[in-house]
């Protein structure tokens, strides 16, 4: 397993992905609007903003969104992120480190789902929110 996975770092499929993955380490994020200019900025200025779903609401959100989008559920969590950060900052673009489980199916051949995970894996992503993506999502 190991030498398939050596081989898959340094495979030509790889590789051209590289420049892209370069490009995005190299994007800066938006600056985050101000309420108050020379206002506070502690952790005790912070406010909070709940929002809960109803049993009804999320089966819907998990179950008949994606399949209404065909898409997977957390495209559908991205997109309505991007939107409420656009709606509220006037950015198009986030930059978000995305976690995972470092247990991603490489080889179609090789069951993962019974490893345990060594490590977990952040990846650098930089979302925009083009305008036919707003309209689909409405």
């Amino acid at each position: 397993m190991a030498q398939r996975l050596a081989a898959y770092a340094h495979s030509p499929a790889l590789l051209e992905e590289l420049d892209a993955w370069r490009r995005v380490s190299q994007v800066a994020p938006d600056a985050l609007p101000i309420d108050h200019a020379g206002g506070k900025n502690t952790a005790g200025s912070a406010e909070t903003v709940s929002v809960t779903l109803s049993t009804e609401q999320t089966a819907a959100l998990l179950c008949q969104v994606p399949q209404a989008y065909q898409t997977q559920i957390n495209d559908v969590l991205l997109t309505a992120l991007l939107q409420a950060y656009a709606a509220w900052s006037g950015h198009r673009r986030l930059l978000l480190n995305l976690e995972g489980h470092g247990r991603e199916e490489l080889f179609p051949d090789v069951d993962v789902s019974r490893t345990v995970a060594g490590s977990r894996r952040s990846i650098r992503c930089c979302w925009s929110l083009p305008q036919c993506i707003r309209r689909r999502f409405r």
